[in-house]
């Protein structure tokens, strides 16, 4: 993880590109793994098991997704999806 990651967190996103069918469902899932390879693009060195995703994404919609970086430092990541692209922006806490 870079230094000061927290405050790099709060400007950063990336998007995961994801197909849209019906009814706004996803084909296939977002996963924690996909999180953490996108964040990883970026520079920043997520493990997936500090990406508390409790479920994987099916749908369209706008979701707050925990990421432990330490013991007392945590970001949200808001997920969001719009069209053709699902976007992940993480805010320090």
């Amino acid at each position: 993880m870079r230094k000061n990651s927290g405050v790099e967190l709060e400007k950063l996103s990336v998007t995961i590109p994801m197909k849209v069918g019906e009814d706004d469902k996803l084909f296939g899932s977002v996963t924690s793994q996909m999180i953490a390879d996108a964040l990883k693009e970026k520079g920043f060195t997520v493990d997936k098991r500090t990406i508390e995703l409790e479920e994987p994404i099916k749908t369209l919609g706008i979701f707050e997704v925990p990421v432990k970086l330490h013991t007392k430092v945590s970001a949200k990541a808001k997920v969001w999806s719009s069209g053709n692209d699902l976007s992940v922006f993480l805010f320090y806490t």
